[in-house]
């Protein structure tokens, strides 16, 4: 029997063995490893750049953005090793290699940006450019290469590399929200040189600035406002007349107006083409409330139009649309002349061939990148075959091989994909080969943000407690936010009371400013019998006298309290109540307010996190269920007030002064809120149920008219690649519904 000493000896040496073992394999197959995952990378992100627009999942999202991240970062780091051991005994090939890495920094056509701060980095992705081909540069000079054939492949993919980084780089550049406000600040000093008096109708000179019809729309003329009107009306029949089969007259290519009037504006513009028509658009809004139906038509000729600003922002479809134009200017210069001369010998078999002759000449130019690889790759293969490469590793040509023909395979399917992608875009999103008709073009989620939801389920679902107290300890607040599917029910009701509103006439077109004065003014007129319908009560109080982002506070905990904690139970529509639409839309602006940070000041944000103490003082029970505590947090309050709360706050509609202001401020802040939410509960809980719940409804739909142009471009361009929001799209609505998106004044101050 060995002693112990020598048995723990020999197991120490079999350890250090199998380590060295492990050592030397990873230092053999370390490069091969990294460049294969490198190319599985760009697989993955070509594959899944172009459907994350139709997912809100975080856990995908966070995938795509590993991925984008960790691609770059390997790249960079096997050409480091191929600088450092490229060319080494028996791995002669490697240099071969440094062509692909280019290529692979290059990114895939379908995501060029995970968001829109990628795209304020052009300026690294530039020096990037500049140091990484240099690296690749001295790499591929390392070797001797003694085949030209395989040196010319290499020049081949080592151009291809550099034309695809630089198209990457450039595309970032025209995506970035400085080069969008410099075009946005260009087209402003167009106008201005231009000596447009009336800025409003010039605009739609810009939409279609080689379009004869547009220039006179952009005088202000008689003729302007009755092609206007005749847009307008196709507009209205193409969106919202269910007997209509065309989704694209009226609008025409409009990406570059929403792109620049809407989605990267944070003073979002009304669409001149409204503006100009303004007097039909009540009669056009009463015809359409009879014949709308269910009004998917309309949001999905939104959805449609949004397609294409997603591309524009973070894909390669810019650079595209950039060949195809240069493309068809090349086409018409050389075979115009062509043509008019054949016409008056009656044949045009020349021009045919004069313009077959320009496409193959002008083609390779613009996509270089797809036809040097197949030629590179038949090169290698002509190499191959030649016996050049019976002395290379054969691991090393069967990854050349695999790099060659998934470059190829990337290459072709992204010209097929950028292709549809221009068709899309020409035809405003409404056709699109790459997708059927009934997939959505994108999640289709609503977010959800409740407080008392947050204490009444602590201890609910998955993840444990413990990792939810750890991530918030973190401040990574994750699991606050639920995503329900968006209801039909609740678009068409957004919709139906657009048409309302535009049917009403010019009174209520300021309806995206009153965030619910409009909806309890009327509500007032109509019940003037009504104690609650006087000044000074919690309804005047809670939207009159407080600003928009503590009155969407307070008005939540109280619908929630009407919703589940007066004890009540439904008595109209209990498949889906107005009541549950009400609440699912109330917890969405919540969302965007507190959670995305929508309009959300320092004030409100003390506030959000005061209600939360109290709830989290109020609930001394977090498993009753979400029910069980809103009728706990109310009940609580009776017990303890049970009258109005006590605030010296004015709610008077007269303008205040500086001090009042001020002092109005510091009470607001002073006052809890959960008691102010209790109140304004008690008070609508007073009130008949079917009236209680139409006020309640008008209320969160002003307010969420008020939210949408005042998100911020910001907000609405960044959402385009998670998910998108359902904000963007009833902003779309008010673009093209009507002039219905608040003037300047009201965004900047002083105007």
């Amino acid at each position: 029997m060995r002693p112990i000493s020598e048995q723990h000896g020999s197991e120490n040496v079999v350890k250090n063995q199998s380590l060295a073992s492990a050592e030397r394999l990873w230092n053999e197959w370390e490069v091969h490893f990294l460049i294969l995952l490198s190319l599985a990378l760009q697989v993955f992100l070509f594959i899944t750049g172009s459907i994350r627009r139709r997912s809100a999942s975080r856990i995908f999202q966070s995938l795509i953005w590993l991925a984008y991240l960790s691609a770059d970062s390997v790249a960079v780091f096997v050409l480091g090793h191929l600088a450092v051991y490229a060319s080494g005994p028996g791995h002669e090939l490697m240099p071969f290699w440094a062509p692909f890495v280019l290529l692979h920094l290059g990114g895939q056509s379908t995501i060029t940006a995970f968001s829109m701060q990628d795209n304020e980095l052009w300026g690294r992705h530039l020096l990037g450019l500049v140091t990484q081909v240099t690296v690749a540069g001295y790499v591929v000079s390392k070797s001797s290469w003694p085949d030209g054939r395989l040196l010319a492949a290499m020049v081949l993919m080592f151009l291809s590399g550099c034309f695809k980084y630089a198209e990457r780089t450039f595309c970032l550049y025209l995506a970035s929200p400085t080069n969008l406000r410099d075009m946005s600040l260009g087209i402003i000093s167009w106008l201005v040189k231009s000596g447009h008096r009336d800025f409003t109708n010039a605009i739609l000179q810009i939409r279609e600035p080689e379009d004869q019809e547009y220039f006179y729309l952009s005088l202000g003329s008689d003729y302007s406002r009755e092609r206007a009107r005749s847009e307008l009306t196709e507009r209205f029949r193409s969106m919202l007349n269910v007997h209509s089969t065309s989704m694209d007259e009226g609008f025409g290519d409009m990406m570059e107006s929403i792109l620049h009037s809407i989605v990267s504006m944070d003073a979002p513009l009304n669409d001149p083409i409204t503006v100009l028509g303004a007097n039909i658009i009540p009669s056009l809004h009463a015809q359409c409330k009879c014949t709308v139906g269910n009004g998917s038509k309309a949001y999905e000729i939104v959805a449609a139009r949004l397609v294409p600003c997603q591309r524009r922002l973070y894909t390669k479809s810019p650079l595209n649309r950039l060949r195809l134009y240069i493309f068809s200017k090349y086409v018409d210069h050389c075979c115009g002349p062509c043509v008019g001369r054949c016409r008056g010998r009656g044949s045009l078999r020349s021009a045919a061939i004069s313009g077959a002759m320009s496409v193959l000449l002008i083609a390779p130019v613009l996509y270089l990148p797809t036809f040097l690889t197949p030629i590179a790759l038949a090169l290698f293969r002509d190499t191959d075959k030649a016996g050049q490469l019976h002395n290379h590793s054969r691991a090393d040509v069967i990854v050349s091989y695999t790099l060659l023909v998934g470059a190829l395979a990337l290459e072709v399917t992204s010209v097929l994909i950028m292709f549809s992608y221009c068709i899309s875009d020409f035809t405003g999103g409404v056709v699109d080969l790459m997708s059927s008709a009934s997939r959505k073009k994108w999640s289709e989620k609503l977010a959800q943000y409740n407080m008392i939801r947050t204490y009444a389920t602590q201890s609910e679902g998955i993840p444990p407690q413990w990792i939810k107290s750890t991530l918030d300890a973190c401040g990574f607040k994750l699991f606050d936010v639920t995503h329900i599917s968006l209801p039909q029910d609740l678009k068409k009701l957004v919709l139906d009371k657009l048409l309302d509103f535009g049917a009403a006439g010019h009174e209520e077109w300021s309806f995206a400013s009153t965030g619910g004065s409009l909806a309890l003014h009327k509500w007032a007129d109509k019940h003037k019998g009504s104690p609650y319908a006087r000044p000074g009560t919690a309804l005047h109080r809670t939207i009159n006298g407080m600003e928009f982002q503590m009155r969407v506070l307070i008005w939540q905990i109280a619908t929630d309290i009407c919703y589940l904690g007066d004890g009540s139970q439904p008595s109209f529509n209990p498949d889906r109540s107005l009541k549950k639409m009400c609440r699912e839309l109330s917890n969405y602006i919540m969302y965007l307010i507190f959670k995305c940070g929508v309009m959300l000041t320092t004030n409100s944000q003390f506030l959000h996190h005061r209600a939360l103490k109290e709830l989290e003082r109020a609930l001394s029970d977090h498993n009753v269920g979400e029910e069980g505590a809103t009728r706990e947090v109310f009940q609580a309050w009776k017990n303890s007030h049970g009258g109005p709360v006590t605030t010296t706050s004015s709610s008077s509609s007269q303008p205040k002064g500086h001090l009042q202001l001020l002092q109005t401020i510091h009470e607001d802040l002073e006052s809890p809120v959960l008691p102010r939410a209790c109140e304004l509960a008690q008070e609508l809980i007073a009130i008949q149920e079917d009236q209680r719940w139409d006020l309640i409804t008008a209320v969160w739909l002003e307010m969420l008219f008020f939210t949408a142009p005042r998100c911020g471009g910001a907000f609405h361009s960044q959402h385009l690649t998670t998910g998108g929001e359902f904000i963007t799209h009833v902003l779309l609505l008010m673009y093209f519904l009507g002039p219905f998106l608040p003037p300047r004044s009201e965004y900047v101050p002083g105007l």
